[in-house]
């Protein structure tokens, strides 16, 4: 009696390994860009809520009319990952998947953030902190990305 195992059957197992790997993959692929929506919304609402303390602060309803020319993403109360840029309404921070921009003075006081890259770049995350919107995210960019998020699509513009 010989031991071990015959070529059809080493075949047989490795295109059933392949067959599995191709099917994780894409899972997989979903799973990480669903986890870093979620990452990207969080600090969305962080960074609104931390807005609107600065604005509390400085004792104003809405930056509309208000900029201050000094406004960065670094006057905010939160911790922030990456790099900010710019001042006043042209402020920005970036992270290695998104880009976050603020718009002070317009937009009823909204944050976004647009993917960087990947299948799904150009996406945009939308953050409405006005108590009128009830806190709402929506997403722009089409439907078929805003879907990969588990997001319903609005028409709207990009946050670049």
């Amino acid at each position: 009696m010989k031991k071990g195992f015959t070529l059809i059957e080493l075949l047989v197992a490795v295109i059933i390994m392949t067959l599995l790997v191709t099917m994780a993959v894409p899972l997989y692929e979903k799973t990480v860009e669903k986890s870093r929506a979620a990452e990207a919304r969080a600090l969305l609402k962080k960074m609104a809520d931390s807005k609107l303390r600065l604005l509390s602060s400085m004792e104003l309803e809405s930056f509309a009319g208000h900029v201050p020319s000094a406004f960065t993403a670094n006057s905010l109360d939160v911790q922030t990952p990456g790099a900010a840029s710019g001042k006043g309404a042209g402020a920005t921070l970036r992270t290695d998947n998104f880009t976050y921009r603020f718009f002070p003075a317009s937009n009823a006081d909204m944050i976004c953030c647009s993917r960087n890259a990947g299948d799904t770049a150009g996406t945009s995350f939308w953050y409405d902190p006005t108590p009128a919107a009830g806190g709402d995210f929506f997403c722009t960019g089409g439907a078929e990305k805003c879907s990969v998020y588990g997001m319903t699509s609005r028409n709207g513009n990009s946050c670049n």
